[in-house]
């Protein structure tokens, strides 16, 4: 959208990215579990350390699930991610999620269109920084909170 006054502000969409993974049908099932308040309020009622042994039994299974899962079903939607930046309006996508960093450059709707992906953040962060033209990737030690 061309709403910001002529400044030189980067107009862009920034997501997590997993909605747009809807190819993987077990995942968006998941999804829509843990993000149920119904759910979210039994798992939350759970003693701290098993809430923590749950989790990790998750990280094990989906793990195991990647394994066995083509690498397509796990990436975004190419429709799903056209719809989403036609809806917004922005030029502009940035997520993670996939953790394949990328800069895919696509058309939709005869307006070209730039979707970022950032990488994983296991012990090493990444971001994206502004220069007033355009993004650059950067990179850090990971901070622990």
């Amino acid at each position: 959208r061309d709403d910001n006054d002529g400044a030189d502000t980067p107009m862009l969409l920034l997501a997590h990215g997993d909605a747009l993974c809807t190819d993987d049908l077990a995942y968006q099932a998941f999804r829509r579990q843990v993000r149920d308040p119904a759910w979210q309020a039994g798992f939350l009622a759970q003693p701290l350390a098993a809430r923590k042994a749950f989790i990790a039994g998750l990280r094990q299974k989906s793990e195991a699930a990647k394994a066995e899962k083509a690498m397509e079903i796990m990436d975004v939607n190419a429709d799903a991610v056209a719809a989403l930046l036609r809806e917004h309006g922005y030029p502009t996508l940035v997520h993670g999620h996939t953790h394949r960093p990328d800069i895919h450059h696509l058309n939709v709707d005869g307006r070209d269109c730039v979707r970022r992906v950032l990488p994983d953040w296991r012990g090493h962060a990444c971001w994206l920084r502004w220069d007033g033209r355009d993004f650059t990737p950067e990179s850090g030690d990971a901070v622990r909170i």
